[in-house]
């Protein structure tokens, strides 16, 4: 089975696009492991087959985890922006795989204990280097972390090389021919030559009749909403930083021995170790007689450093760094997070005084001698006292600023006082400049200030109040508060006829382009002539192919009008409609359809590679389709409680 999985190796791209679009996003490979639990509860059924809902819980959990692997620390606004339903991929992608699954089983494929144990070997403990890692101990591990059995996990090791191989042969039933070829080529290669006519609103807007007062007033009384002023305040506010507090919080030595008992790994210096090395490179050309020469060299010297030779002396003997020859190969004091990561394994598992194993890297191989190994230790309470004790003045003074907050807000509301009469000398008082509405603050360093004042209860609003931003603490008194009010026609009157203008010259231009289309499509010759005389703005003709969609002439062009140009099948016709968008209303017409020239020598040259993407296409609709139809002639039934419904 392992022989026949292997003749599709040359493929492996085409059959992971189909892995790819019924697996991969929920994890498929190692990931479909932890599908093999006891189900508690059916949810989905596939032709008599269940799949629980701790199956579609742990596909879900994959897909997320794919997701935020992609996304990273975007994952969050993606998901939002996206709306991602992974309870639907979940479901979708393990029916995908019940129907694979049955389908294989029906033609016979099954893989062998010998398939199980050689795909345990090249894909699952098969390191960096190439080099197989298997143990029993190692295998264990596995399993307990998979949460499963080796005989519930060598089934879904069997049911993937089963699916694999199905895959394989639906793609080698899928081979494109030279007709394929040739077609795909001329989709790709055809050329379209085209000539935009825009009607634009703002070109129309000053030929526009001056509205009428009555017409003004009315335009307003409909949009009265669109002009509506927010709520708007104004206020005093008196900043109390952290910074200015720290001087008074009060720290006994006892308080520093008691936070650096508490944060002593804060404090601990990382465990460093000396080491050497001796660096081969390989050769600059991918020469693989050189480069396995550069192997030999390497094991050479690491038979020479295991047999007690002088490490330095093989340094200046074999080492192709230079700068480090003359240190006989030192690299000083590193700590595990300084190095990378096969270096971090091998000083792990070298004593000091002992050579490494070769270490393989991009650049060729590594290996290295521990010199010597500095524990992790704390360093002395004496040396880190005063940054202690500065670091718990920053961390209380927080709470200084907010009692001093409290004891002027108490003190002004006792008096009835304002806060510029509360504060003492020095306490400056400030001011915003002017109303502000909610999005606006006095300074960017007090971001959501105003928003804080407009949530205070509005029996409040005119008192003194105490905002907690971020580390600080702003106590504030508004001095005007203005509600929400429409204003009046004469006060909004030049906007109001800027919008009238705005809807109505865009409604000329949609009336002109329409009338533009009618007459190029009764009469196309005369295209540009009838654009003109609508004050359209004509660009081309400009060409654009698939291989080539975005014209310089033409940046506006959508991707609407695109697939619009690429659906014509004949020169001097005009594509059916009018593409409105912001005040502009475009028509296109197609002047020429220049197909490629299959005999020219040029041409022919790219059909062999065309073929091969051909092929690829061809094998992937053919993929999809037979998983459509599988499920069409298979029996699913989805529990409605699974979907939410």
């Amino acid at each position: 089975m392992i022989k026949f999985i292997h003749r599709y190796k040359q493929s492996i791209g085409v059959i992971f696009l189909f892995i790819a679009f019924c697996f991969a996003i929920s994890g498929v490979g190692l990931d479909i492991l932890h599908s093999g639990s006891t189900p508690n509860k059916d949810a989905i059924t596939v032709n008599g087959s269940a799949i629980s809902v701790n199956d579609i819980a742990r596909s879900e959990r994959g897909i997320e985890s794919r997701y935020r692997q992609l996304f990273g620390d975007r994952y969050e606004s993606f998901a939002r922006n996206l709306s991602l339903n992974l309870r639907q991929q979940a479901v979708d992608t393990l029916i995908d795989q019940a129907v694979l699954n049955q389908e294989a089983a029906r033609l016979g494929f099954a893989a062998s204990g010998d398939s199980v144990r050689e795909y345990l070997l090249t894909n699952v403990f098969k390191d960096t280097a190439g080099d197989y890692s298997y143990s029993p101990e190692a295998y264990r591990n596995l399993l307990r972390s998979l949460g499963m059995s080796s005989t519930m996990f060598e089934k879904e090791i069997e049911q993937e090389i089963a699916r694999t191989t199905l895959v394989g042969l639906l793609r080698d039933a899928a081979v494109a021919s030279s007709k394929d070829a040739e077609a795909l080529l001329k989709r790709q290669k055809t050329r379209f030559s085209v000539v935009a006519a825009t009607v634009a609103a703002s070109d129309i807007a000053p030929s526009m009749p001056a509205p009428s007062k009555e017409s003004l007033k009315k335009f307003y009384e409909q949009h009265a909403t669109e002009y509506e002023l927010p709520a708007q305040v104004a206020y005093s506010y008196y900043i109390l930083s952290p910074k200015d507090f720290e001087t008074q919080v009060q720290v006994s030595p006892q308080d520093v021995d008691f936070y650096y008992s508490e944060n002593i790994a804060k404090y601990t210096l990382p465990e460093k170790t000396r080491i050497r090395a001796i660096k081969l490179l390989y050769p600059k050309e991918n020469d693989p007689a050189k480069m396995a020469a550069v192997k030999e060299r390497a094991k050479e010297a690491h038979a020479e450093a295991s047999a007690g030779k002088p490490f330095a002396e093989l340094v200046t003997k074999y080492s192709d760094d230079l700068p480090a020859k003359l240190r006989g190969g030192d690299r000083g004091w590193a700590t595990r997070e300084e190095l990378a990561e096969a270096f971090q394994k091998a000083v792990a598992d070298t004593p000091v005084g002992a050579v490494s194993e070769i270490i393989p890297t991009d650049y060729g191989f590594e290996i290295l001698k521990v010199e010597e190994k500095r524990p992790a230790e704390p360093r002395p309470l004496a040396e880190v006292r005063d940054s202690i004790e500065k670091e718990i003045r920053a961390q209380e003074a927080p709470a200084y600023a907010s009692s001093s907050a409290r004891e002027l807000l108490l003190r002004s509301k006792k008096g009835g006082n304002t806060l510029s009469e509360v504060l003492l000398p020095g306490q400056n008082l400030q001011h915003t400049t002017g109303l502000l509405d909610r999005s606006k603050d006095p300074d960017p360093s007090l971001t959501g200030l105003t928003q804080n004042v407009f949530m205070l209860p509005t029996s409040e609003r005119l008192q003194p109040a105490l905002i907690e931003l971020g580390d600080s603490t702003v106590l504030v008194q508004v001095t005007e508060f203005k509600e929400p009010s429409t204003p009046t026609y004469e006060e909004v009157e030049s906007k109001v006829k800027a919008a009238f203008l705005a809807e109505e010259s865009s409604r000329a231009a949609a009336t002109r382009a329409d009338d533009l289309l009618k007459a190029a499509q009764a009469n196309p010759a005369n295209f540009d002539g009838d654009a003109r005389t609508r004050s359209a703005r004509v660009v081309g003709p400009f060409e654009i192919s698939r291989e080539a969609p975005s014209p310089e002439q033409f940046p506006s062009l959508t991707s609407q009008m695109r697939a619009g140009i690429l659906s014509a099948v004949k020169a001097n016709s005009i594509v059916g409609r009018v593409y409105s968008g912001k005040g502009e209303f475009t028509i296109l017409k197609v002047v020429d359809v220049k197909v490629p020239n299959l005999s020219d020598s040029s041409t022919m040259s790219e059909l062999s590679k065309l073929k091969a993407q051909a092929s690829q296409d061809l094998a992937q609709n053919f993929l999809t389709s037979t998983l459509e139809a599988l499920k069409v002639n298979s029996s699913i039934t989805v529990d409605p409680s699974v979907m939410g419904q």
